[in-house]
């Protein structure tokens, strides 16, 4: 399989979770970031964003140990206009799963579930398709996309167009719908374990099994035990909490698109933040918790040199570093992030160019190469 940054949309005794993350709020850099690009990094920005088309922005954090540098840029009929957008909200698309993991692991931690449990055990309905070869799926391969499931819902790009939704394709895929296709429909295409299948469904059947254990909504956990103590005040899965300061995306003829509503799959892909606010959750990523770092583990070998945790993807480097990775897309937005945790190193770059544009590539090349400009100078 060729290494990729996945976009599709189209994973001790401990304290109590409002403190398990509150020592990073103290991890701020002391002085305001600046906006103003280093010569190398606008040599990138002007590769990488001035061929995209008019209106398209990228907001991006540059993490390097205990500072950070917050850059904006967008491209218009004159060249690239730079200004700070560290408090604009775009959608995240996939990367939302590194969250949904996040939270997995956290009940793990508190013995409140086990990642070896079957998923079965956890829903208060029977599964059509619990097990395959006398295996069961587990919640950790629903979080490494090793359960078999498949990707997407079947069918969701043809009812979308029948219904009149095709740009907001997830828009009336509620949680009935994802029960009655998990009782009615659901298959697996292989041996759970046996493979690496990337599946929006199985990391939001994970999300499922913990939401109905806690009896609460997918977005009261994100905000009681990760946004709220991180002080992440632009995130959410609601675009009422986000809506005035979220950019408008952009569909790959390059006009604007409506923000996906992901309803049941809001655990593969509805987070919607800031690079302001995920600069708080990369720190994270540098000295983990016993829950994070759970989720910064290999679980699975897709190939030689290249893993999935939980949630998060894992490379290997030929240069001897190990970066965390996930990418997100979305109808109007690209996304992605890469974390070196032992040289305490990240590059977040969020943007509002559809994952479908021909281009959109580049917004993922600009992180790697603004990481890698991080690794060839410390």
């Amino acid at each position: 399989m060729k290494r990729q940054d996945h976009w599709s949309i189209s994973g001790a005794p401990v304290l109590v979770s409002l403190l398990a993350f509150s020592w990073a709020l103290c991890m701020s850099p002391a002085e305001p970031a600046k906006v103003t690009p280093l010569p190398k990094e606008r040599t990138l920005l002007e590769k990488y964003v001035a061929p995209l088309p008019n209106g398209v922005q990228v907001a991006v954090v540059i993490v390097n140990g205990d500072s950070s540098r917050f850059l904006g840029a967008e491209r218009t009929a004159d060249g690239l206009r730079y200004f700070d957008n560290r408090q604009s909200v775009f959608e995240i698309g996939s990367i939302t799963k590194v969250f949904t993991a996040t939270l997995l692991a956290q009940e793990a931690v508190k013995g409140k579930i086990r990642l070896e449990q079957p998923v079965q055990e956890l829903l208060p309905f029977p599964l059509k398709a619990p097990q395959k070869n006398g295996v069961k799926i587990t919640l950790k391969h629903l979080a490494s996309h090793t359960s078999g499931m498949a990707h997407q819902p079947p069918g969701i790009g043809l009812h979308a167009l029948l219904h009149g939704h095709s740009k907001d394709p997830f828009w009336d895929f509620d949680l009935e719908r994802f029960e009655q296709y998990l009782k009615d429909q659901m298959k697996l295409d292989f041996t759970p374990g046996e493979k690496y299948q990337y599946s929006n469904m199985g990391m939001s059947l994970a999300a499922l099994a913990i939401t109905g254990k806690e009896n609460k909504s997918y977005e009261a956990l994100l905000q009681e035990r990760i946004f709220g103590p991180l002080g992440m005040k632009n995130s959410s899965t609601d675009f009422g909490r986000v809506r005035g300061n979220l950019v408008t995306g952009l569909l790959k003829e390059g006009e604007p698109s409506p923000s996906w509503d992901m309803h049941a799959l809001n655990p593969a892909g509805g987070i919607k933040t800031s690079v302001e606010d995920f600069e708080k959750f990369a720190r994270v990523q540098f000295a983990p918790d016993e829950a994070v770092a759970l989720t910064q583990r290999p679980v699975f070998t897709i190939e030689d040199g290249y893993y999935v945790g939980l949630g998060w993807h894992i490379i290997d480097r030929k240069n001897g570093e190990r970066w965390l990775n996930h990418g997100g897309g979305m109808g109007g937005y690209t996304a992605i992030v890469n974390v070196n945790v032992k040289k305490r190193l990240a590059v977040v770059v969020l943007s509002n160019l559809g994952n479908a544009h021909k281009l959109a590539e580049n917004v993922s090349q600009l992180g790697r190469d603004l990481l890698k400009g991080l690794e060839d100078n410390s």
